[in-house]
């Protein structure tokens, strides 16, 4: 996770400034939404983990993304996206 932190502080323009901290926060809410008793069963294999894994690194760290001078930064979900399904898609 600390190359995404660093992508996100030198490349990425947010709708408010965020901490490091606020990003991780945000992710482990939420991880704690997703990985409840009701969304797994006892069969869950790790690619189940790892798809809520990138779900919630999507939006914690791309949900404050914004448009910014027909820049468009919210491409961090597409970015992100396509190095995680390659870590999905070995197993």
């Amino acid at each position: 996770m600390p190359p995404t932190i660093l992508e996100m502080k030198k490349a990425y323009n947010h709708v408010t400034p965020l901490s490091t901290m606020n990003f991780v926060t945000t992710m482990v809410n939420i991880l704690e939404g997703c990985l409840k008793p009701e969304n797994l069963s006892n069969k869950s294999d790790q690619a189940m983990f790892e798809m809520y894994f990138v779900f919630a690194l999507i939006w914690a760290f791309g949900g404050g993304l914004c448009e910014k001078d027909g820049i468009n930064y919210r491409c961090v979900s597409s970015c992100v996206s396509g190095t995680a399904v390659s870590v999905v898609a070995e197993h």
